[in-house]
C-alpha cells in the first residue's frame, strides 16, 4: 500500500522523499533580493523576475541531479503513470530537461513493471535549437502503428507551457495523439490552462503551492521567503 505523506494529502511519502532531495542538493534555488530569469523572459523581458528557480538537470546540462536523483525522479513519474488507464506507447520529452527525464523513465521501466507493460515505452526525441524553435532529432525504440500510438509529453516544470505547446505542434505533426502531459513541477503560472484548451491533460506530481506549503512545515523556507513567493505567484497569475 503506498503511503502517504502528512503534510501534503495527495502526495505519497516517496514523492516528499523527493521534495526534500531537490532542496537539499540545490535544485530548488531562491533569490528574494534579485530574482531569476526564466525561459518566458526571452519572449516578455518585462515580466517579474522570479524569486524561485527550480534547476532540474543533470550536471552535463548544468543542473545539479546526481544518477540517485534521476532514479528518484524515474520512480514517482513511473507511479503517477501507473495510475492512469491509457499507458503511453511513446514517451516525448519537452526539451532539453524534459528529454532526460523521459530517458530516467524508461531506464526506471525498463526495471521495474509499473505499468503493465514488458518494455518501456518509444521515445521521440526531441531538441531546442539556437533560434528556440523545436525540432525531431532522433527515434529510440519499437513504434506500434496506427491509433495504438498514444504519447505521452514529459517536461520538468511548467509555467506558461510555450516550449510544451511547441513541442505538441512537432508531436502532432508526425502523427502522435498526446492525451496527457506530465511534469514534475507545475508552477500555476497559466501553463495548464494553455494545455487544457488544447484538450491535453497536465498530470503533476508536485505544485508550486504543495512544494511552499512543504518546505515550511519542514522549515527549509522561512515565513518571509514564503510570503514573499506566494505574493509573487498571486501577482503573475494568469
Amino acid at each position: 500500500m503506498t503511503k502517504r505523506s502528512h503534510i501534503i494529502p495527495h502526495c505519497t511519502e516517496r514523492e516528499e522523499e523527493l521534495a526534500v532531495h531537490l532542496f537539499e542538493i540545490g535544485a530548488i534555488q531562491i533569490d528574494i533580493e534579485n530574482g531569476f530569469e526564466l525561459a518566458e523572459h526571452r519572449v516578455d523581458p518585462g515580466l517579474p523576475r522570479s524569486p524561485i528557480k527550480f534547476n532540474i538537470r543533470t550536471k552535463e546540462l548544468g543542473g545539479l541531479l546526481t544518477q540517485t536523483s534521476m532514479w528518484m525522479i524515474g520512480g514517482v513519474i513511473g507511479d503517477k503513470m501507473k495510475s492512469h488507464h491509457s499507458p503511453p506507447t511513446v514517451l516525448i520529452g519537452a526539451p532539453n530537461a524534459g528529454t532526460m527525464l523521459v530517458s530516467s523513465l524508461r531506464n526506471h521501466l525498463s526495471r521495474c513493471s509499473v505499468i503493465g507493460t514488458p518494455h518501456p515505452p518509444a521515445q521521440m526525441v526531441l531538441e531546442k535549437r539556437v533560434d528556440n524553435t523545436v525540432a525531431v532529432k532522433d527515434f529510440i525504440g519499437s513504434f506500434p502503428g496506427g491509433a495504438l500510438n498514444i504519447a505521452w509529453l514529459i517536461g520538468d516544470v511548467l509555467t506558461r507551457a510555450l516550449t510544451k505547446l511547441k513541442s505538441l505542434d512537432i508531436a502532432c505533426a508526425v502523427g502522435f495523439k498526446i492525451k496527457y502531459c506530465l511534469v514534475l513541477i507545475d508552477r500555476e503560472q497559466g501553463g495548464v490552462k494553455s494545455m487544457e484548451e488544447i484538450g491535453v491533460e497536465v498530470i503533476s506530481v508536485f505544485t508550486m503551492s504543495d512544494l511552499l506549503t512543504f518546505y515550511l512545515a519542514k522549515d527549509l523556507l522561512t515565513k518571509s521567503q514564503h510570503e514573499h513567493i506566494v505574493s509573487y505567484l498571486s501577482a503573475s497569475a494568469p
